[in-house]
Order: structure tokens, then C-alpha cells, then sequence
């Protein structure tokens, strides 16, 4: 059973990543586009540019339809909650590992700031110690190497969403803005367009962790 609610949890995560990353793309293909586009509209006296009404209104829906990368962002982060609480109920049951330090922060250390930085790594760092062949009591998986593989990845994963945080403040600032000139929605929308390109490589990394560390549980639990 605990096999099946494992394989279940990374599942649903793996769906409601494959979502994030199908809006996330599309908009990310429409800012390419859009920037183009842009810079074909005639730039006027004051640096106030004019576009058709058409470009108006696809610019709207577009705006509004880039919103939803934000509950598809909270959807991939409802299910990566749950499939790291399944990969620790599996350790725990099925593998016998006891001692778990960050089992409580599988939510929480995602989004609290500076905790942040550190808490997530230290939980995906847990689970794959767990998931090691080689040791023979609850405790021994502590003693266990962890993989400098996962850490390069959450150094990138770290550096890009502080990127990110960046970006996404920029565009805020940008969005409230009645005075925006040609240029200035030229650079917004390569913004917006680099940071679909690294959230969907950040998305695509994610399938590899969480397939590599559940095949880690479960390999453990056969042996």
C-alpha cells in the first residue's frame, strides 16, 4: 500500500508539473513572439509608442492568461508537498528509517524566508539518504554520502529563483505603469519570456529528482 500511495503522489506531481510547464510555455512562446512584434510598431515623439487595437486586446488576454502560471505554481507546490510527506511515510514504514530531522518542514521550509535557502536541500538531502542500499539499522541512513549531484542542482535551483524573484518584481513595478514606453515593453516582455525559458528548465529538472529519489525508496525496499 505505502508502494502504491508513493507511486501515486509522484504521479499527481508529475501531472501538475506537466501542467505549470504547458501554460508556462505557451506564454513564454506569446512573448517571443510579442517581442517582435513590438519592435516593428513605429516609435513616436516622448517615447510613446501606438498600437492597434487588435495588438491592444491579444496583449490583455495574454496578461491575464500569464496569471494562471500562478495557480499552476501553487498546484506544483501542493503536490510536491505531498509526495515528499509519501516519500518520508515510505521511508518510515516500509524501509524502517527512523531519526528524520526535516520531516515537519516538507511545507513550511519552502517558504519561509532564509529557512529557505537551506530546508528544502536539507529535506530532498534526508530522502535520499533514506533511500541508500548499504546500511543495516533505522538510524544508519544519517551515516550515509549525501550526492553532489543534488546539491549543484539546489544551488541552481536557489540562484535562479532568487533570478526570478528579481524578474518577478520588475514586472510588477512595470505592469502598474501608465507611462510605459516602446522600449521599456520591449524589455519586460524578454523578461517575462527569459524567466518562462528558466521555470520551465527548473520544472523539467524536477521530474528527474523526484523519479530518481522515489526509484531510490523503492529500490531500497526490495533488497
Amino acid at each position: 500500500m505505502n508502494t502504491e500511495q508513493l507511486e501515486r503522489a509522484k504521479k499527481l506531481f508529475f501531472i501538475l508539473l506537466g501542467v505549470d510547464i504547458a501554460v508556462t510555455a505557451a506564454v513564454g512562446i506569446n512573448a517571443f513572439s510579442t517581442i517582435g512584434i513590438l519592435k516593428d510598431i513605429p516609435q513616436w515623439a516622448w517615447g510613446v509608442w501606438e498600437a492597434d487595437e487588435s495588438l491592444v486586446s491579444s496583449l490583455k488576454f495574454w496578461d491575464g492568461f500569464s496569471k494562471l502560471i500562478f495557480l499552476t505554481t501553487i498546484g506544483v507546490g501542493l503536490g510536491l508537498v505531498k509526495w515528499l510527506n509519501s516519500c518520508y511515510r515510505f521511508a518510515k514504514d516500509s524501509l524502517g528509517a527512523t531519526g528524520f530531522k526535516n520531516e515537519r518542514w516538507t511545507a513550511a521550509g519552502w517558504i519561509i524566508p532564509i529557512f529557505n535557502l537551506f530546508k528544502p536541500y536539507q529535506i530532498i538531502n534526508e530522502i535520499y539518504k533514506a533511500g541508500a542500499p548499504t546500511y543495516t539499522t533505522s538510524d544508519g541512513w544519517q551515516k550515509e554520502s549525501g550526492s553532489g549531484l543534488l546539491l549543484t542542482w539546489w544551488i541552481f535551483w536557489a540562484v535562479t529563483h532568487f533570478i526570478g524573484t528579481i524578474i518577478g518584481k520588475q514586472l510588477l513595478r512595470g505592469a502598474m505603469r501608465d507611462d510605459v514606453t516602446l522600449q521599456q515593453a520591449i524589455g519586460m516582455t524578454e523578461l517575462q519570456a527569459w524567466a518562462c525559458v528558466i521555470s520551465i528548465i527548473i520544472a523539467g529538472l524536477w521530474f528527474v529528482v523526484a523519479n530518481t529519489l522515489t526509484q531510490r525508496l523503492l529500490a531500497r525496499s526490495i533488497l
